[in-house]
């Protein structure tokens, strides 16, 4: 079945109108008719319902949907992938958390502007997709502040980044505190110990939650020493280090593709070059 019936299904799915879909797609109407007819022939299932002013998708239009699109997203990344192959330019997929990017994604997009070798796309997902993703080929090399299990995949820890209190005032204990939780033993024992008369106003497990409840309702935070001045703003910095948070890098074990190998050695030197400068 070509891939453009699918895309001519889902733009009517969108329009609700085979006279707009087809000037979008830039067809006649009855190439939209006769592509819609031979899906439902394929699927021996009427896909719209077809009524005087309006189309809407049919219980089987409804099931093909989520399909037709992932289909469709799917084949378009392997035309762009194979046309930046074919130009010189090497295509290369990072999976990473939003916590990860906190930390490196600035430094990196900075740094990756430098290159024209490489087209790198990012995606967000959780620590279980991240898994999913390097196992099914989705991803080539994933970021991620906390270890993933798999015998499938190989980790190393490529920074640390020092977690220090940021307050909102020098009351000590404060009165009120952000609980950024990160599944970190030192940090939950250092919050234990000095934070267990103070009130947690918030629970969150993202780092940029966590600053923005911090700057908004004040308190205090343990939060990765990277935050900008912009972000300083009005909020005092613990010099003691209280604890420490891993950056881990994972790549397929025995992944040795030499364009994927390069990209993981690029980010390991570029991010011990940057924990060194810092």
């Amino acid at each position: 079945m070509d891939v453009r019936f699918f895309e001519t299904f889902l733009e009517v799915a969108r329009t609700r109108h085979f006279g707009k879909a087809a000037e979008q797609l830039y067809l006649t109407q009855s190439a939209i008719s006769s592509r819609i007819r031979q899906l439902e022939e394929y699927f021996h299932a009427p896909l719209f319902a077809r009524h005087r002013n309006s189309i809407q998708l049919t219980v089987a239009g409804e099931q093909l949907l989520p399909y037709a699109e992932s289909l469709v997203k799917t084949l378009r990344q392997a035309k762009s992938s194979l046309d930046q192959v074919n130009s010189g330019i090497h295509p290369l997929r990072l999976a990473t958390t939003a916590n990860a990017w906190f930390l490196v994604g600035k430094d990196l997009t900075q740094h990756w502007s430098q290159s024209d070798e490489y087209s790198l796309s990012v995606e967000f997902s959780d620590k279980h997709q991240l898994v999913r993703q390097l196992q099914e080929h989705q991803a080539d090399v994933a970021l991620v502040h906390h270890p993933l299990k798999s015998d499938d995949l190989h980790g190393q820890v490529i920074r640390s980044f020092d977690m220090h209190l940021f307050a909102s005032s020098q009351e000590m204990p404060p009165r009120q505190y952000v609980k950024l939780h990160l599944f970190n033993k030192a940090m939950e024992d250092w919050e234990k110990g000095h934070l267990n008369k103070s009130t947690t106003i918030c629970t969150t497990e993202s780092i940029q939650v966590a600053l923005d409840m911090l700057k908004a309702q004040g308190g205090c935070c343990l939060l990765p020493n990277v935050i900008d001045e912009n972000n300083l703003n009005a909020l005092q910095l613990s010099e003691v280090r209280i604890a420490q948070l891993p950056l881990y890098l994972y790549t397929r074990k025995g992944d040795n593709h030499p364009e994927r190998t390069r990209f993981k050695k690029w980010c390991e030197q570029f991010l011990q070059e940057e924990a060194s400068a810092s």
